[in-house]
């Protein structure tokens, strides 16, 4: 008579159950590494075949340009990284100051609608400075630490970024703007401090206007030659 395998005791799986999959699982920090490591890896491969010769002018002037974007690309990840790190890091405090900024529009709206004719103004730039600060919590630049709308400091470059970055959405709101060239102006400031540290090479996006086509048969032949040196240098390392 055929018995029926009971799971042990303490144990939550069945024998129908795939068993679980050790290790870690990759993150999206994770992914961005090493989306940076294969570009950084490209642009190795790519300057070994420009140290060689280029075959033809024409390969020379396409493996720079390509150098050049890869460059840029490798730039754009790292501040990607940055953007990531940055939300993690200050996910739940801008989540808190979220809502009481909420509670505060809410509390100023009220005392709106009971002011007297006399008191109407102040009620009405109060209402508009709560909705500043809501707007501070949702769309404070990716790229930059997060600095607190409530708790103030009085360290000076803190106090600064606030009054900049609020005056910013203000010029977001009057220009009809949904803040993304706000994103866009702090994200480029991130990588000018990035390419004045070091920390990512300088370049600037290859216009398409720019692109010069090779050969086919030429791209392959110096796709090829980088990959073989590609491969000397790993059996070496």
């Amino acid at each position: 008579m055929n018995q029926t395998k009971q799971p042990t005791q303490g144990s939550n799986t069945t024998q129908n159950e795939p068993r679980q999959k050790y290790g870690k699982q990759k993150t999206n920090k994770g992914k961005s590494l090493d989306s940076m490591s294969k570009i950084k890896k490209r642009i190795r491969d790519v300057s070994r075949t420009l140290k060689k010769g280029a075959r033809t002018a024409k390969i020379r002037v396409e493996s720079e340009r390509r150098i050049r974007a890869l460059e840029y690309e490798l730039g754009e990840k790292t501040i990607d990284a940055q953007e990531q790190k940055n939300a993690t890091a200050y996910h739940q405090v801008k989540h808190i100051e979220r809502k009481k900024a909420e509670r505060k529009l809410a509390q100023a709206t009220s005392a709106l609608e009971a002011a007297s004719e006399e008191d109407k103004e102040e009620a009405e730039k109060l209402v508009e400075e709560r909705k500043i600060d809501l707007l501070y919590t949702k769309h404070f630049p990716k790229s930059l630490p997060y600095v607190s709308i409530i708790s103030k400091s009085d360290e000076k470059k803190q106090n600064t970024t606030r009054e900049e970055v609020r005056e910013k959405i203000r010029e977001s709101i009057k220009n009809g703007e949904d803040f993304t060239d706000m994103q866009k102006f702090y994200r480029d400031k991130c990588r000018a401090w990035l390419e004045k540290s070091k920390k990512i090479p300088a370049a600037k996006p290859v216009d398409v206007d720019e692109e010069a086509p090779v050969d086919d048969k030429m791209d392959e032949d110096e796709d090829s030659d980088a990959e073989k040196d590609s491969k000397k240098d790993d059996f070496f390392e």
